[in-house]
């Protein structure tokens, strides 16, 4: 199931994968050994890994990419975009991500690999500035400048690369453990 949210007129997409619990613990016990525990690991880029659950992810995302970005993008298929640098975010109990964005790529991914309640939505933030279009309010504050995406085992979310975001603090008492990689765009496409 996808869900394309047209916030701002700029496109998100939220995507159920379908992959199982299964298959995510498995990921992450192949992620874990190959990375160690540290909670930020930029310096792995994993799509280097030849393995049966890095392949099936990456796999997974060239699919959903060819499903919704044609719509957004005319010349989809002239760009001929690819994955590149994947790497691992781990955030334990009290920690956040800080706003940021991936403006040298083209389109921004994250998949959740082990997400419970209350471990940190992701916020992307209105791209459009201080503009007041649209009336959001959230806890009696007027003309909120991000939306909310709650974080889900099995969970993709896609988005172009210029929409800052961040993650907000993981309150629950366990570790949320997600991938994330840019789309970059070339004239020859590599799987």
């Amino acid at each position: 199931m996808i869900t394309k949210h047209e916030w701002w007129t700029t496109p998100v997409w939220e995507i159920d994968t379908g992959f199982d619990e299964y298959f995510n613990m498995c990921f992450k016990y192949e992620l874990l050994d190959l990375i160690g525990t540290s909670e930020h690991n930029k310096s792995v880029d994993i799509w280097t890994i030849d393995s049966d659950y890095c392949t099936q992810l990456k796999n997974k995302i060239y699919e959903m990419m060819d499903l919704v970005l044609p719509e957004h993008f005319s010349n989809y298929h002239e760009l001929k975009p690819f994955i590149s640098n994947g790497w691992v975010n781990q955030q334990k109990p009290g920690q956040s991500f800080p706003l940021h964005g991936h403006g040298e790529s083209l389109i921004a991914c994250v998949y959740y690999i082990e997400a419970y309640g209350n471990s940190g939505d992701l916020l992307v933030v209105d791209p459009r500035g201080s503009v007041v279009w649209d009336l959001n309010v959230e806890n009696g504050v007027n003309s909120v400048k991000y939306k909310r995406i709650k974080p889900k085992t099995g969970k993709m979310v896609l988005f172009p690369s210029y929409v800052l975001h961040s993650v907000e603090e993981n309150k629950s008492d366990k570790t949320r453990m997600s991938v994330a990689t840019n789309i970059h765009i070339t004239t020859n496409r590599s799987n």
